[in-house]
Order: C-alpha cells, then sequence, then structure tokens
C-alpha cells in the first residue's frame, strides 16, 4: 500500500534530521582529522603557555578558570577541583551515547611546567612563538602541548556529536611537577569518583623521530622510580679570613664528586627486552646492534662490556637500563666573608623499578666514606605495578599510528622519567604514557631545559594521532 503524502512527508522530514544529526560523524567514521581542529590546538597552546603555572608555586586555578568557563558556555560538565588556594585542577566530561557498560576513558595532562631562567633563552618562554618552522615555549613539550589537543579533542566531540561507547574525562592535573601533592593524589583521596577509568591516557611515552621519519612510539607502561638523597657536610664556622681544616663546602664538593662518578651496572626488565626487540631495527650501527643485543640478555644477566660501552655513549639508552644519580642542587654558606657551618647537596636517583633504594644508597655511603659527610633518605613511595602490554589500548595505539606514521613500530616503554601513571596503576587502573608529538633525541632533551621546542609539523602530527587513537578507545 502507498503511503499518503503527509506520511511521506513526515519520513522526509525524519530522514533528514537523521541525516542532520548524523553530518558531523561522518567526517569522524571516516578517520579523517575535522578541519580546524590543528589550528585550535595550536591557538588554545598559545593560550596556556602565557598562563604563569610555574611550579613552584604552581597557580593553576586561573588557567583551570580559564578553560572551565569555555567549556560550560559548550553545554559540558566541567569541575574545577583542589585544596584552598591558588591550586587547582579541571576536571571535565563528555557522557557516553548509550548504556554500554564501559568505563571511561580519562585524558590526563598535568598543566604545571617548570622554572626556566628567562635571560637563557632566544625567545620569550611565556609567549609561544614560531621560528624556523619550530614552537618555542615553556610546556610545548611538557605537558602543555598535549593539555590543549586534550581540550580541543573534547570539543569536537562535543560540537560533532560524535557517538560514544563510554564516557571521556578530560583531567588538567596540578603540581606533576613536585610530585602531585595537590594534583592527582589529591583527587585520588577527595574525588575518587572522577578517575574511575578502563584507561588512563597520560604522558610519558615517545614517539622517535630516527633520521628523518618517526621510527617507533613508545607507549609507556612503567617507569624509573625518582628519589632523592641528601649529601650534608658540617664544619665549624667563624670569619672566612682564619680558615679551618673541616670546611663544610670544600668536603661537600669532594664527596659531591664522588657521589658523581658512582655508575650502576646496566640490565635489562621485561619491558625493555621487549622494547629492544621491536626498535633495534629502527636504530643506526652500532647503536642498533647493541639494543639488539639486550633483546637477548636475560633479567639479572651480565650485559657485556662491548654492549655497555655503546649504549653508554646515547644519553638515553645510557639512562634507560640502568640506574642514574646526578647532583642537581646545592646549598651552603650564609655570607662570602663566613666558614660555613653546614653545606648540603640534592642527588636525584632515578632507579630501575625493581632496585632496592638501600642498595644505592649503599653504593654512595661507600664512595662518599672518606669525606665525613652524611646521607640522608626517605623510601616512602610506592612501586607501581606494570600497565597490560596487550590488549585492547595496544590494538587502537597499532591502528592509530599506523594512519599517521605508517611503517613506524609500536612497543611497550619504560618512561626514565617519573609521571602521574604511577598513582593510577598504583590505584588499581591501566595507565598508559604518551609523549604524542614526534620529536628528536636532542630536541626531547631540552625537556625541562633552555628553548623547549617541537615542530609545527609535529604539533599537527600529534594532533592527529590522539584524535584517531581516542576514536578507537571511545567510539567504538
Amino acid at each position: 500500500m502507498l503511503a499518503c503524502p503527509t506520511v511521506k512527508r513526515r519520513l522526509l522530514v525524519s530522514l533528514a534530521a537523521l541525516l542532520f544529526v548524523s553530518t558531523p560523524w561522518v567526517a569522524a567514521a571516516a578517520d579523517e582529522t575535522p578541519e580546524g581542529l590543528v589550528e585550535a590546538t595550536r591557538q588554545r597552546l598559545a593560550e596556556l603557555v602565557a598562563h604563569d603555572t610555574v611550579n613552584p608555586p604552581g597557580n593553576e586555578r586561573a588557567l583551570c578558570d580559564a578553560v572551565a568557563e569555555q567549556l560550560r558556555a559548550e553545554g559540558i560538565e566541567v569541575e574545577v577541583l583542589g585544596p584552598e588556594g591558588p591550586r587547582a585542577n579541571l576536571l571535565a566530561r563528555l557522557p557516553a551515547s548509550r548504556r554500554t557498560g564501559k568505563a571511561p576513558l580519562l585524558i590526563v595532562a598535568h598543566i604545571d611546567v617548570v622554572n626556566f631562567r628567562r635571560e637563557a633563552w632566544t625567545t620569550d618562554p611565556m609567549t609561544l612563538t614560531e621560528r624556523e618552522g619550530y614552537l618555542y615555549g615553556r610546556g610545548v613539550i611538557d605537558n602543555k602541548g598535549m593539555a590543549s589537543a586534550g581540550i580541543e579533542i573534547l570539543l569536537r566531540l562535543h560540537r560533532d556529536r560524535v557517538p560514544l561507547e563510554r564516557d571521556v574525562v578530560l583531567l588538567l592535573a596540578a603540581d606533576e611537577e613536585a610530585g602531585g601533592r595537590d594534583g592527582t593524589a589529591w583527587l585520588l583521596k577527595h574525588h575518587p569518583q572522577w578517575l574511575q577509568a578502563a584507561y588512563v591516557l597520560n604522558e610519558g611515552g615517545d614517539v622517535r623521530i630516527v633520521g628523518d621519519k618517526v621510527a617507533y612510539v613508545g607507549l609507556q607502561t612503567t617507569e624509573k622510580i625518582s628519589r632523592k638523597l641528601r649529601l650534608i657536610a658540617k664544619g665549624q664556622d667563624g670569619h672566612s679570613s682564619m680558615p679551618l681544616p673541616d670546611n663544610a663546602i670544600a668536603r661537600l664538593g669532594l664527596a659531591t664528586a664522588a657521589a658523581a662518578e658512582v655508575e650502576f651496572p646496566m640490565r635489562t626488565l621485561a619491558t625493555t627486552r621487549v622494547f629492544a626487540e621491536g626498535v633495534a631495527d629502527t636504530l643506526p650501527a652500532p647503536l642498533g646492534d647493541a639494543v639488539s643485543a639486550m633483546g637477548t640478555v636475560q633479567p639479572g644477566a651480565t650485559v657485556p662490556e662491548s654492549v655497555v660501552q655503546v649504549l653508554q655513549t646515547d644519553p638515553f639508552f645510557n639512562a634507560f637500563y640502568r640506574t642514574t644519580c646526578v647532583p642537581t642542587l646545592i646549598d651552603g654558606g650564609t655570607r662570602s666573608n663566613a666558614l660555613p657551618s653546614e653545606a648540603v647537596t640534592t642527588i636525584n636517583c632515578r632507579l630501575l623499578p625493581d632496585e632496592s633504594l638501600q642498595d644505592v644508597a649503599a653504593s654512595l655511603e661507600q664512595a662518599i666514606a672518606p669525606f665525613s659527610v652524611e646521607l640522608q633518605y626517605s623510601d616512602k613511595a610506592k612501586v607501581s605495578p606494570v600497565s597490560p602490554e596487550s590488549g585492547a589500548f595496544f590494538r587502537a595505539s597499532r591502528e592509530a599510528v599506523a594512519s599517521v606514521w605508517p611503517g613506524a613500530v609500536v612497543v611497550p616503554f619504560m618512561s626514565t622519567g617519573g609521571t602521574d601513571c604511577r598513582r593510577f596503576r598504583t590505584a588499581g587502573t591501566p595507565c598508559y604514557g604518551l609523549l604524542p608529538f614526534p620529536l628528536t633525541a636532542e630536541d626531547e632533551r631540552r625537556m625541562h631545559g633552555t628553548d623547549e621546542r617541537l615542530t609545527v609539523e609535529a604539533l599537527g602530527e600529534g594532533v592527529r594521532f590522539l584524535w584517531r587513537l581516542v576514536l578507537g578507545l571511545a567510539a567504538r
């Protein structure tokens, strides 16, 4: 039986409405990065870099309030949470389009940054500056670039009405650079319901350029453990015109140099062996051959000296395969004409995850023994478990990588730096670290240093990669 004209019109109107609602998702379903997303991320990055969130003191609340106002205007659920004062975290949620029972995807990016010496930079570190194909500014790598991408991806998912299979939650976290007490630690204690997730996507991985292309993408599943130790030298104070033999600064200098010379053995872990097997063929000789050899060294076995000699010429692999301890701060004396009664060196150790701090301290104490200097440390921090190194997250990551960087391998990765992932893993949630923007080894070493930068091209590729990864994890 033919439908009457009225029924036909209603069907056409309903069909047109359905097509209108679905139209924004068509582009996303075709796996194309939405038009304007990269440029919006760049503009957002300029805004975030201009916010002074150097930690200490952090002052993240002003940035969070500004972003929250924009998200609320779009109709997105958002809260700004934190202890009293200028420290704050932003949390925003896009709900799933239907009830699936799937736990959320949590995207985390910290918005505090480390300090800088403005006079050492060739650009203003608080202004996003393009020069010769690079974007300069404090935090462009660590971690305001990822924060900017997270904000704009959340907005685009909302505006394009992308049908989500799970909630997508964005956390702009405070205080990561000083340990996270007012950031993820505070939230896990006071608002854990916001942080319940199937996966946490955080910083800490590596998209590494070797030669002129992306060779591998490391997904951080574990990390080295950061520990702070202090060397303390005491001496008789008095007037500097009458020197004494037990000068605290002089003895501290000798002890500091001795501690810096302590070298811990290279060795492998399960994660670093799998990493070596995956990336060795992407690296030039002789480095690639040495990394390949590490893929055959069993945990606990001795690494051949010929392999060690090659690996320790590369700053990354030298740190990747061994515990390291390095002096980072020194303090002593009160006046130029007064003998110091005390002098202190801070030693930052980055331990392989299964390393004992007591064993590390014993090695340092042996080195400084001749100089009558005390070693102080605390071992209260917990070692977090390793996130699963297979499954849905790795499948979605490989698909996203293949669409942006064909031929790049995806491997589990241990970061040499610490991240908020350790808290999520300890709480029982798989956390994966990414640094989504392709970097050379030289540019990655600018993180926390002078003239932090990434290329304009890297920003665009990283945004496209994150967009595809979020779709793969939340929109299917």
